[in-house]
């Protein structure tokens, strides 16, 4: 295959490193990060090029390109050069498994080359997995919460709180886990947040209360990150085990 007349500067590849040494190791982009990214740039024209410039862009809201030009380098034909110092950081509410592009200008010798990036970024995603306990009017309860991290990435230093319905206060609440919440690839992703609480005497036999646990994490640079999971238990029936769906529950009322 002939070369093109003229310069014809391409991306050839890229390769990027992340915010925490275990994910540059493992080549992932994960929520809240700001990642380095370097590309390397071929010559595959017959021309030399000069006066090489480089612009990333993207419309995605999940991404923000902070450094996104190099400008003024000559390229010779059929030689490769590798462009350094360009950055962009993560939404730390990105979803799981996301992908997404950035877009290449790259501009020599009044030519211009258009070229697409692409990636894919991961997060936590937290499932409520069972409810062990039961509630009745007037009576306070504890429940264990059974709750899974089944997204890309871990939760450092996971902060996790959890309101009830207009019926249902929440006293006090712990959870298993202050230091690292491993994701859905680990055997261990799974934690308890147990829970002290009060039902009004005023509470209907059978209303079903509903209680919101939101996620934070504690540890730049994913102290925006917030994620809320729902789950409810009906008051003044006995139950053992709420899991996922109610599936496996034989109920008869």
């Amino acid at each position: 295959i002939a070369s093109p007349e003229g310069p014809y500067v391409m991306v050839e590849s890229s390769s990027f490193t992340s915010g925490y040494g275990s994910n540059d190791e493992d080549e992932v982009i994960q929520f809240g990060e700001t990642v380095s990214l370097s590309l390397n740039l071929e010559n595959v024209g017959n021309d030399d090029a000069s006066g090489v410039e480089v612009n990333l862009s993207t419309a995605d809201p999940y991404i923000n390109i902070t450094t996104g030009s190099i400008t003024v380098f000559s390229l010779p034909s059929d030689n490769s050069y590798n462009a350094e110092g360009f950055e962009f950081v993560v939404d730390a509410n990105i979803p799981n498994e996301y992908d997404f592009e950035i877009s290449c200008t790259i501009s020599a010798n009044g030519e211009t080359w258009e070229s697409s990036l692409n990636f894919t970024a991961y997060a936590p995603v937290i499932e409520v997995d069972a409810v062990i306990g039961s509630l009745d009017p007037g009576v306070s309860a504890s429940l264990d919460v059974n709750l899974l991290n089944t997204g890309g990435a871990d939760i450092h230093s996971p902060q996790v709180s959890v309101v009830g319905d207009s019926y249902v206060t929440v006293n006090s609440s712990s959870f298993t886990n202050a230091y690292v919440w491993d994701n859905g690839d680990e055997i261990d992703n799974g934690e308890i947040l147990s829970l002290s609480v009060s039902v009004s005497p005023s509470t209907p036999i059978g209303h079903i209360a509903e209680f919101t646990v939101t996620v934070n994490s504690g540890q730049p640079p994913t102290t925006d990150y917030e994620e809320n999971v729902t789950f409810t238990i009906p008051v003044g029936q006995v139950i053992a085990n709420f899991e996922s769906g109610l599936g496996s529950l034989d109920w008869n009322l």
